[in-house]
């Protein structure tokens, strides 16, 4: 699957270039389900969820990744 056809632009692309040079990608969230996530990217499918220490360093779960989200 091609990230534009999950919504990726070219101002997603220049942003995220520093992390691709790191040999990240990206991913968008299209499920959450009690803490666990759905992630689709180039490379198909994921299971994720949060670790604990963004769990431990975070708002509260406002601050979690929410369906739409970008990772």
């Amino acid at each position: 699957m091609l990230l534009a056809e999950l919504g990726w632009g070219p101002n997603f692309e220049e942003n995220f270039q520093p992390f691709r040079e790191q040999g990240l990608s990206a991913l968008r969230i299209t499920r959450e389900d009690r803490g666990k996530y759905s992630a689709l990217g180039e490379a198909g499918e994921f299971c994720a969820e949060i670790s604990g220490k963004f769990r431990y360093g975070s708002d509260g779960k406002a601050s979690f990744p929410a369906v739409g989200d970008w990772v």
